[in-house]
């Protein structure tokens, strides 16, 4: 669960850190931006892992093993990484960019079934 840490980040913006600074919070990914965790753990490369079965179990056993919050240790994956995407400039933007769907209706098979009896 991420509550602890969307609090503590929304603490730190409130306070005025820069987001690409909040790089303290635990259960959290950041971008390295300076030396790596002396005790990170190295995981497979996406390219490893593409390749090799092996590899994407090792990192799936390396991630699950250190999920711990007092034993686990900080995950290191290195990955490509696409450029920045440009700014959309105010005039171009389009004016709802993410328009709301209409209501779903009740799929025909649901209909008249007990399941609304069911959760009352």
């Amino acid at each position: 669960m991420g509550e602890l840490a969307i609090a503590e980040i929304a603490a730190a913006l409130r306070d005025g850190f820069e987001p690409r600074d909040i790089t303290w919070v635990r259960g959290t990914v950041t971008r390295a931006r300076g030396p790596l965790p002396e005790d990170g753990i190295r995981l497979p490369s996406f390219e490893e892992t593409r390749q090799s079965t092996e590899a994407c179990g090792r990192s799936f056993v390396l991630q699950s093993d250190h999920q711990n919050h007092i034993t686990g240790k900080p995950l290191i994956e290195f990955y490509p990484a696409n450029h920045p995407a440009p700014a959309v400039p105010a005039s171009t933007a389009p004016a709802n960019p993410l328009p709301i769907p209409a209501p779903i209706a009740a799929h025909p098979r649901s209909a008249g079934s007990n399941i609304r009896a069911a959760l009352h």
